[in-house]
């Protein structure tokens, strides 16, 4: 591109005719990090700034991906305890997933994102009990006896520690990484339980 500008996570779309990378943003421009979009020729044919609805842009883009022909996927750092997946259709600028939370992992159909959901940022053990969610939805842990549960936003997720006197029992701490079955229908984790 010749125009000095830092530049990282570059990725072909998926019928390879577009490329995409995010424009690093140097603190002193007081600018925001960007996503740009070149033909196979170098020709600049979109460029945005990944943000969520009625909230400013990334400050950090921490990944950036294509989830379609038309939608690329990054992960905006909000804090050490929350990312948030903002999903965007290049054309209309519209935004078609708004996740918050960390280890985003789309389905190799593309039609869902596994992810452990939003922690409270320095609260004790108890309060960052970890849970999956797809999309919007938390699957697991669940109490017993409760179907899935939808839960946007901030919301706080099902209650599945107990308390045994001073002890909170059953905290979740997934360790990174989650794993689509490749007919996108199971998700695999590793997750370990403690008392606290």
């Amino acid at each position: 591109t010749h125009d000095g500008k830092s530049k990282s996570y570059a990725a072909l779309n998926p019928s390879r005719t577009r490329v995409a990378y995010t424009e690093l943003c140097p603190g002193a421009e007081h600018c925001w990090p960007s996503v740009v979009i070149l033909d196979l020729d170098g020709r600049r044919v979109r460029a945005f700034h990944p943000k969520s609805k009625d909230e400013p842009p990334c400050l950090s883009i921490l990944s950036m991906a294509w989830t379609g022909e038309r939608t690329i996927a990054v992960v905006c750092h909000i804090n050490p305890s929350l990312n948030e997946f903002v999903e965007t259709d290049i054309p209309t600028g519209k935004i078609t997933r708004d996740l918050l939370g960390y280890d985003f992992t789309p389905a190799p159909d593309g039609k869902l994102v596994a992810h452990a959901g939003w922690i409270v940022h320095f609260g004790p053990p108890y309060a960052k009990s970890n849970y999956l969610q797809v999309d919007h939805t938390t699957i697991y842990p669940l109490p017993a006896g409760m179907g899935p549960v939808e839960q946007v936003g901030l919301t706080p997720p099902p209650q599945v520690i107990r308390m045994k006197g001073p002890t909170y029992i059953g905290i979740h701490e997934f360790q990174p990484g989650l794993y689509w079955s490749p007919d996108s229908r199971r998700i695999a984790l590793v997750d370990c339980t403690y008392d606290w």
